[in-house]
């Protein structure tokens, strides 16, 4: 009897790397860096479509990070993603007000970044500027600069 249950559960270990979710899917780690403040809170969302991108409500995927004082990179995953094309944005909320701080004609006030390191100059950023290939099975590696206003 015992002797079953060992060969199901060396089946099971052999096949378990073999079905279609864990072939689908991966992993997004961002790598973000270039602080100004040691607190609040840093807002990162990824998104799969110029139609989603940067909309509230339409993020594929958003975490929360705190800021430490002694953090001078901060690293997250966005775990179980299909392969295909995502951007991310994000704020650090040094001020801790859940929002991101903007002066005239919506120019942030508090530190932000994008994928591929994109630096808006008279316009929003599209979805096209950002966009990185995610493979399937894979880890991705994200890095960010934020991007501090002048203001």
């Amino acid at each position: 009897m015992k002797s079953i249950y060992y060969i199901l559960i060396v089946i099971g270990a052999v096949l378990a790397p073999l079905t279609p979710t864990s072939a689908q899917q991966t992993c997004v780690k961002a790598k973000i860096g270039g602080f100004r403040a040691g607190t609040g809170r840093l807002y990162i969302s990824i998104y799969d479509s110029q139609e989603a991108f940067l909309k509230i409500g339409k993020e594929t995927a958003t975490n929360v990070v705190v800021v430490n004082r002694k953090d001078t990179v901060v690293e997250t995953c966005f775990s179980g993603l299909a392969p295909g094309w995502y951007a991310i944005a994000l704020y650090h909320d040094e001020d801790d007000n859940k929002k991101m701080n903007t002066g005239l004609f919506g120019i942030p006030l508090e530190p932000y970044g994008l994928s591929n390191n994109f630096k808006p100059r008279f316009s929003y950023p599209r979805f096209e500027q950002c966009k990185f290939y995610v493979p399937g099975s894979k880890q991705k590696d994200v890095a960010i600069a934020l991007i501090t206003p002048m203001f």
